[in-house]
């Protein structure tokens, strides 16, 4: 769970995974264990969205023994995260989570309102974006547009 202080704190904290370009917008990216390929796993406008994608992604290469490396160890992942996902899917599944704290911070009104809820982002990826989990049904095919828009997530 992020709360206010974990926000206040984000300009001094660094996140594992995560970079800032010179322009001011986040991006996160991290290796496919076991080779050199990078999995690029988007641009946000906030280093904690960027970290969730970054978490969501190194759960979903790494499983269970990831947690306690994660930059959210306690965060609620989405059910659809599992391991033996797709690269495409991995992808998918942390872009979805990303964006969905890049929204849920854009709706924030004040600053101490910002963060992830006490839901989570597995209860705000099923409650409020049914059908873009990332099972075998939704799974990301090769050569199917993946473009996201920050209004999909806005709900």
């Amino acid at each position: 769970m992020i709360n206010a202080n974990d926000m206040a704190q984000e300009h001094q904290k660094k996140y594992k995974g995560v970079r800032r370009r010179k322009w001011g917008k986040w991006v996160s990216e991290t290796r496919v264990p076991g080779t050199q390929e990078r999995l690029w796993l988007g641009t946000y406008t906030t280093p904690v969205a960027a970290a969730v994608a970054y978490d969501v992604a190194l759960y979903c290469l790494r499983g269970e023994s990831s947690v306690e490396t994660l930059n959210f160890p306690d965060l609620k992942l989405p059910a659809s995260v599992r391991g033996g996902m797709s690269p495409r899917s991995i992808q998918k599944a942390a872009s979805d989570a990303g964006m969905a704290i890049d929204a849920q911070m854009i709706l924030s009104k004040s600053p101490e309102q910002e963060g992830v809820s006490s839901t989570g982002i597995g209860e705000m990826a099923e409650n409020g974006r049914e059908g873009c989990g990332v099972g075998d049904e939704n799974e990301l095919k090769e050569g199917e547009d993946s473009s996201l828009c920050i209004d999909d997530y806005l709900y």
